[in-house]
């Protein structure tokens, strides 16, 4: 895996609690799109639907205090194409490197509800 000496995205979110991710209400029906133009249709909900809404709207820091890597693997193994950036020096917490999940899938929400606002 090659390490950057750049900067991560501007808009990368750091996840301290569940509360940084967007709440989701209900099970969520999202059309996915990766690299190979497959399409494949998932059904996600609860913590990993919040993740997904999360990448949907900017790349997340990869550590977190909420674990976000078991969510993250699952939604690989469902067809997702997230890559993990990694990068050297994070001037907040002193770790020589970190990761930055960076969903390069195209996702659309197909089940009618509107996405919600983070809070």
């Amino acid at each position: 895996m090659k390490i950057s000496n750049d900067k991560p995205p501007k808009n990368a979110r750091r996840v301290y609690s569940w509360a940084d991710l967007p709440e989701c209400q209900s099970p969520g029906t999202y059309l996915t799109e990766g690299h190979d133009k497959e399409s494949h249709k998932i059904v996600v909900d609860k913590k990993r639907q919040r993740v997904l809404e999360g990448l949907i709207r900017s790349p997340l820091y990869a550590a977190s205090y909420v674990r976000l890597s078991d969510h993250v693997d699952h939604l690989k193994r469902a067809g997702m194409d997230i890559e993990t950036l990694m990068f050297r020096n994070d001037p907040e917490t002193g770790r020589d490197t970190y990761g930055i999940y960076v969903l390069r899938s195209r996702v659309t929400r197909i089940d009618g509800q509107l996405n919600e606002v983070a809070a």
